[in-house]
């Protein structure tokens, strides 16, 4: 088994939902309720995409971390750079970057190249990304952040197709 068998093999993924309703985006009682028993199965890191309900989660983890020699419960937020929302919490956040898609759409007035319909801004014209600043460098090694880059150009070059339906 190569080393990235074995890392593979090391992590598991679990997915849970808060719901199929609108409610489920802001409910953070159901978000720390599902955090709290993902961490206590001993997930370290929660993906959140649910709006405020991610407030509950990193609720959760900011009460878990305060249990002694407990391993420290982390939390990835979503939409924006949600580290002020849970300082020392957040390991990073999933950013969609509606400010590229906004520029972009002034330009084509500006150049009279606008046309309606559905543009899609991935990861190649910077619609989404990760933040990575000075909050959070310590937290992932060079290594890692070298992985993600390389990943990232990988999906850009078509080399890991990304599935736009479940």
């Amino acid at each position: 088994m190569t080393a990235d068998e074995r890392r593979k093999a090391d992590c598991e993924v679990i997915a849970q939902y808060a719901g199929t309703t609108p409610d489920a985006f802001a409910n953070p009682k159901r978000g720390a309720e599902l955090a709290t028993s993902q961490y206590e199965q001993g997930v370290n890191v929660i993906y959140h995409a649910s709006g405020s309900t991610g407030l509950g989660v990193f609720e959760a983890a900011r009460k878990l971390n305060q249990r002694a020699g407990a391993p420290r419960k982390l939390a990835i937020g979503v939409d924006s750079d949600q580290y002020d929302s849970a300082p020392g919490i957040v390991l990073s956040s999933m950013v969609k970057r509606v400010d590229n898609a906004a520029y972009d759409s002034i330009l084509r007035v500006r150049d009279h190249k606008f046309v309606g319909g559905l543009l899609q801004f991935g990861l190649a014209e910077e619609g989404v990304g990760y933040v990575y600043d000075d909050h959070n460098k310590a937290l992932i090694p060079d290594a890692v952040r070298a992985k993600l880059e390389a990943l990232k150009q990988d999906i850009i070059a078509g080399k890991i197709p990304v599935p736009s339906e479940r």
